[in-house]
């Protein structure tokens, strides 16, 4: 009785040179490849984060075009730098979609040595105004 017990627990075993039949291939499988039929949802996701990130440049280079002209820019008075050689980045106006709003200005690390900053402007362009970002030269 013993070695009939034996033989059908070693059944469940592919032999030497036979191929895996599903069922022990899906016995063999984790238990999380398992519930999900043998896709992983966390490659999923990677993949779908990663393919958000690739469309955000296509999205932040898309221009909106503002019919209203931007108000004067306001005097920030800034006092000496928290650290030597960072600089002051001047504040800007922002349109929100409805109206304007001041992003107040910020010190800045320059990212290496003879770095220069590109404020923010707006540029007229097709009948409206155009936020050129600023950027590190």
């Amino acid at each position: 009785m013993q070695s009939r017990e034996f033989a059908v627990l070693q059944s469940n075993y592919p032999r030497q040179g036979e191929f895996l039949t599903a069922a022990i291939r899906d016995r063999r499988m984790s238990p999380e490849m398992h519930n999900h039929g043998g896709h992983n949802p966390l490659k999923k996701t990677v993949l779908a984060v990663l393919l958000a990130l690739c469309m955000v440049p296509a999205a932040s280079m898309a221009q909106v075009v503002v019919r209203i002209a931007p108000p004067a820019p306001i005097v920030e008075h800034y006092g000496p730098p928290p650290h030597p050689g960072w600089v002051w980045i001047d504040g800007y106006q922002r349109w929100n979609g409805h109206r304007y709003v001041w992003v107040h200005g910020r010190w800045a690390r320059p990212p290496h040595p003879g770095a220069v900053w590109v404020a923010h402007r707006w540029e007229p362009r097709n009948g409206g105004y155009v936020l050129i970002q600023g950027h590190w030269r």
